[in-house]
């Protein structure tokens, strides 16, 4: 509604209001209060803009691959409840896991790789790392996990070198 309507329509239904709350047994003064409010409202409503609030455009980062990144997403996320790691960290942990002993030759999954999985991160790693159901394991035991992994080498048949011993 333009120019001198919109006011009309809105005098018109406050006193349309103020007539239909008088009829229900209001005093004069009450239903010429509540035709005001009604007005006022009328008013509000009328000055309010009801397009949607501009959004602001997210810009994607660039996800890089790599250890730093994996570790601190790991770290974010790792301390959970009682001192246990999440599920959502463990799935991490696992995918870099296995990406590492893939550059070894060894499948995680495999259970034919076992005792040369054992060989290589020992059996706590490996214990850690295959572990399905019960209790979620320990942040102590993660950090030896992420320790042991962070010394293997780039791949091939020896062994790296011992990893600093950690306790639970």
């Amino acid at each position: 509604m333009t120019g001198l309507r919109r006011p009309a329509a809105v005098a018109g239904v406050a006193a349309v209001i103020g007539v239909a709350v008088w009829a229900l047994g209001l005093q004069p003064v009450s239903a010429l209060f509540i035709a005001l409010a009604a007005v006022g409202v009328a008013v509000l409503v009328g000055r309010l803009d009801w397009g949607l609030e501009p959004g602001v455009d997210r810009i994607p980062l660039p996800t890089h691959d790599g250890a730093r990144r994996d570790a601190q997403e790991l770290s974010w996320a790792m301390a959970g409840r009682g001192g246990r790691v999440g599920r959502r960290p463990m799935l991490t942990l696992r995918a870099a896991a296995a990406h590492r002993l893939a550059r070894h030759g060894l499948d995680l999954s495999s259970a034919e790789d076992a005792p040369a999985i054992n060989a290589l991160i020992g059996v706590r790693a490996t214990a850690v790392l295959t572990r399905v159901g019960g209790p979620a394991p320990r942040v102590g035991d993660v950090v030896h996990v992420v320790t042991v992994l962070e010394h293997l080498g780039p791949g091939g048949d020896a062994r790296p070198a011992a990893p600093p011993r950690s306790t639970p």
